[in-house]
C-alpha cells in the first residue's frame, strides 16, 4: 500500500486516506494506535485504524465485536463500566485484551447478583485488573498474617484460601457475615489496625457478594491467591505480573537473588544501598507489590521494607 499523506500534532492526526481527510483527535481509542502505525510505516494497518469504531475492533478479537459505538460478547452489550475502561486504555494505547478476559471469567461466575454488583466495588481507586483477567484487591491481617476474625487462616504471600461457595453468605443486606473478606484499600487499612495490609488476585467467578454498607468497599468470595504485601496503591487499569521468563537451557540452574545480607541491615544501613537495588529486595525478596512506585524516595522504600520485614 502506498503511503498516506498525513500530519501529526500533540492534540490530533489528520490522514488523507482514498481522497477522503479523517482527523483523529487525542483520547480518540484509536490516537495512540493510529500515531505507531503512522510512524512505523504500517499502511495497512493505518486504513483500518482510521476511525474510533476500528481502533476498538483492532482490540477485539473471538466472541467480542465492536458495533457503532459499542461492543459486544456473544451479541450482548458490555456494561458501560467495563466499556468506559477499555475506551480510556485503547486511548492510551494500552492493550484492553485483560477487561476481555475479565469479562469471560466474570460469565463463569453463578450468581447473577453477584456479576452487576462486581462494578460498583471495581469502580473504587486501585483496583486493577490483571492480564489474566483476575482482579486485585487488598485484605487488612494480623502482623503475623492471620486473619482478623479466626486468628487461624494464612495471608502470606502465596498462600491460597479457599472455601465452598454455598458456605458464604451471599446477602448484601448482611454487612458482617460468613465468607472469605477482600476489600478496597481504604476498608483493608482500617481493619488491619495495627497489622498488615496484603493483596489478594481474586477471579471474577469467585465472588459471592458485595454488602451494601461500606460503600462498596469490601466483598466475600470463596477464593484468593495472596500475592504480596502492599507497598503503594495500585493502578485502576491493569495490573502487570511480570515479563515473561526466557527459556532456559536444558541443566542449566536458575539463579535466584540472595537478600541474606539486606534481611540482616537495619534502617541505616540499608539507606547506603542503591535504590534499584532497594527496589529488587522490596519486590522479589519481601514481596512488595507496587515496591517501584512508593513516592518519598529510598526514605519511605526503607520505611516500607521495616514494617513489612517486622
Amino acid at each position: 500500500m502506498k503511503p498516506m499523506p498525513h500530519t501529526i500534532t500533540l492534540e490530533t492526526i489528520t490522514v488523507i486516506f482514498e481522497g477522503k481527510s479523517h482527523v483523529v483527535s487525542k483520547g480518540d481509542p484509536n490516537f495512540t494506535a493510529l500515531s505507531k502505525a503512522l510512524k512505523g510505516k504500517q499502511w495497512d494497518k493505518v486504513s483500518k485504524l482510521l476511525t474510533p469504531a476500528q481502533g476498538l475492533q483492532h482490540w477485539a478479537k473471538g466472541k467480542f465485536k465492536v458495533v457503532g459505538d459499542t461492543i459486544q460478547y456473544l451479541g450482548k452489550d458490555l456494561p458501560a463500566e467495563l466499556t468506559d475502561r477499555i475506551l480510556s486504555m485503547a486511548a492510551n494505547g494500552e492493550n484492553p485484551t485483560s477487561m476481555c478476559l475479565f469479562w469471560e471469567r466474570l460469565q463463569r461466575n453463578p450468581s447473577y447478583r453477584s456479576v452487576k454488583q462486581l462494578f460498583g466495588f471495581l469502580n473504587h481507586v486501585g483496583i486493577p485488573i490483571t492480564e489474566d483477567g483476575c482482579f486485585l484487591a487488598y485484605k487488612g491481617v494480623t502482623k503475623d498474617y492471620k486473619d482478623r476474625y479466626t486468628g487461624k487462616l494464612d495471608n502470606k504471600p502465596g498462600a491460597v484460601q479457599e472455601w465452598p461457595r454455598n458456605m458464604i453468605s451471599d446477602d448484601p443486606d448482611l454487612p458482617c457475615h460468613e465468607g472469605l473478606h477482600v476489600g478496597a484499600l481504604s476498608y483493608a487499612q482500617s481493619f488491619a489496625g495495627d497489622g498488615r495490609v496484603v493483596v489478594c488476585k481474586v477471579d471474577p467467578e469467585h465472588v459471592v457478594c458485595v454488602p451494601k454498607d461500606e460503600s462498596q468497599r469490601k466483598m466475600r468470595v470463596c477464593q484468593y491467591e495472596v500475592i504480596g504485601n502492599y507497598g503503594a496503591q495500585l493502578s485502576s487499569t491493569t495490573h502487570k505480573e511480570g515479563t515473561p521468563k526466557k527459556e532456559r537451557k536444558p541443566g542449566a540452574e536458575k539463579s535466584k537473588p540472595d537478600f541474606t545480607r539486606l534481611d540482616k541491615m537495619d534502617s541505616t544501613a540499608l539507606l547506603d544501598q542503591s535504590l534499584d537495588t532497594l527496589r529488587k529486595y522490596a519486590a522479589n525478596g519481601l514481596k512488595i507489590i507496587g515496591a517501584s512506585k512508593i513516592p518519598g524516595g529510598k526514605v519511605s522504600l526503607v520505611r516500607a521494607i521495616i514494617r513489612v520485614r517486622d
